[in-house]
């Protein structure tokens, strides 16, 4: 089984001992789960494209998955750069970010010359466990 909505290092949705590489590997191979695709928690909450740095050296149960912004500049370098470090797909939170998905035109044409999946993020938690002050709004099904 392999999992590619996984999300690794420190953030508000998950307790600091289970935020680590490690912890998050063990649980999901008790599951069942023998790869999983990996995004950073912080890119959740953060545009900048270097909080994908630490999932790019992760071991190899996981592969990296950065999260993009469809309104960075140089989008196009920064997926090739993905691509040249063997990343095959990308993630998007139009949700946590606040754009629309229909502003990922770009993106998607991008990936789609470059060989990389592009995934786009439609939850993130259920809001029904979300504290109130951190808000991460569903992407709306008509984007």
């Amino acid at each position: 089984m392999i999992d590619v909505s996984c999300f690794a290092g420190p953030g508000p949705l998950v307790p600091a001992h289970l935020s680590t590489a490690s912890s998050v590997e063990r649980l999901l191979r008790l599951e069942g789960v023998t790869r999983a695709g990996v995004s950073p928690m912080a890119g959740l909450f953060s545009s900048d494209p270097a909080v994908n740095d630490d999932v790019l050296t992760l071991p190899r149960f996981f592969a990296p998955i950065p999260i993009v912004d469809p309104r960075w500049p140089n989008l196009a370098a920064h997926l090739r750069i993905y691509r040249g470090q063997g990343c095959v797909a990308v993630r998007i939170t139009p949700g946590s970010h606040g754009y629309l998905a229909a502003e990922a035109t770009e993106l998607k044409q991008a990936c789609g010359t470059l060989d990389l999946t592009l995934i786009l993020q439609m939850r993130i938690a259920d809001p029904r466990n979300l504290p109130p002050d951190l808000p991460l709004p569903d992407v709306p099904l008509a984007d």
